[in-house]
């Protein structure tokens, strides 16, 4: 299982996409062949996912100032990069959210089924416990992975009685 830093570090990786497709959530226009990067850093369709990664860091920390279009542009290529049907395409592709995707990507293909259910419990219960809203939001994975709200609610319940810290 990748440690926390690696995820932490996923986690931020989609944060600073999500920020870019707001930015460019509107725009209709047509694409760039190429976006050109402070230092005259071009990038295109077959530039690696860690270029475009970079390239998404530098608009975040203010290091380059990057259109709508080029954001976009980046986020095109990325959705070529990066397969389908993994956790960071599914992602990119708005088919799951940010937490289930850190979720996927930090439980191994081969868990056995009960390992995912309890990893995935334990994402609930943070999520839950952070006061934020979450029966609605994590209907799906719960029903996906057989687990109630009540099953949630009682072990917060439990975790809060003993002093068991998250």
């Amino acid at each position: 299982m990748p440690d926390k830093e690696n995820l932490d570090l996923v986690s931020d990786t989609m944060e600073i996409i999500r920020k870019a497709a707001d930015v460019f959530r509107h725009y209709r226009g047509p694409l760039p062949d190429e976006v050109v990067l402070a230092d005259d850093y071009i990038l295109t369709e077959k530039s690696s996912w860690d270029e475009l990664v970079t390239a998404y860091r530098m608009w975040d920390l203010g290091g380059w100032h990057a259109e709508a279009k080029e954001l976009k542009a980046l986020s095109t290529w990325a959705c070529k990069t990066v397969p389908a049907n993994s956790a960071v395409g599914r992602f990119i592709r708005g088919a799951i959210d940010e937490e289930e995707m850190v979720t996927q990507v930090a439980l191994p293909v081969s868990a056995p089924l009960e390992d995912r259910r309890l990893t995935i419990l334990e994402v609930i219960l943070r999520h839950a416990a952070s006061g934020e809203e979450w029966k609605e939001s994590l209907a799906g994975l719960m029903v996906a992975n057989e687990i109630t709200p009540e099953q949630v609610e009682e072990e917060l319940l439990r975790r809060a009685a003993g002093k068991e810290f998250f």
